[in-house]
């Protein structure tokens, strides 16, 4: 039996690499990068392959966001637990940072709508390895750069003794 994947997304149906990113999240948890939070956001398949994997071995609540205009049988665009009080965002990895401003804004809009306050974006975790050669041939727009990275923890999966890196993500030019 083989099973199929389309390029990095590939490393989410093959075992041993699932366990390496088990393994590198559960270094950025044991070394508090993110300092506590409770739950654990995401959006799509991109998403979805690995979120659900990270929340339910590391003990914290899922937030999933749907796609604007997501034709399943879903009543709105969360699902999941309403209760955190602060979020990461796993994803395979950021490029113009769309995906990650649709899920920090959509919680937010949600919130305000149906609950409360939302819960607080803290940073994200990447679990694919090659993400930063994609992210750096788009440049992420400075007004999302402002809204989604400045003071924000992202941490990305590497091969080798240290399980993840930290990104500290630099102000782009105009």
């Amino acid at each position: 039996m083989s099973v199929r994947g389309s390029g990095y997304i590939g490393a989410a149906f093959d075992r041993k690499e699932v366990r390496k990113i088990i393994q590198s999240f559960k270094e950025c948890v044991k070394d508090k990068i993110w300092g506590d939070f409770d739950t654990i956001a995401c959006l799509g398949t991109s998403g979805l392959v690995i979120a659900p994997i990270l929340a339910l071995q590391f003990n914290k609540k899922l937030l999933v966001v749907r796609k604007d205009k997501d034709n399943s049988h879903a009543n709105g665009r969360l699902e999941g637990h309403d209760d955190g009080k602060k979020y990461i965002v796993v994803d395979d990895f950021i490029c113009s940072g769309a995906t990650l401003e649709n899920i920090v804004t959509t919680i937010k809009d949600e919130f305000y709508k149906w609950y409360s306050e939302p819960p607080t974006y803290i940073g994200c975790y990447f679990w694919t390895l090659g993400y930063r050669e994609v992210s750096q041939k788009v440049k992420m727009p400075i007004s999302r750069y402002q809204k989604l990275c400045k003071n924000k923890v992202f941490a990305q999966r590497i091969d080798g003794v240290k399980k993840y890196g930290i990104d500290t993500y630099v102000e782009p030019n105009d």
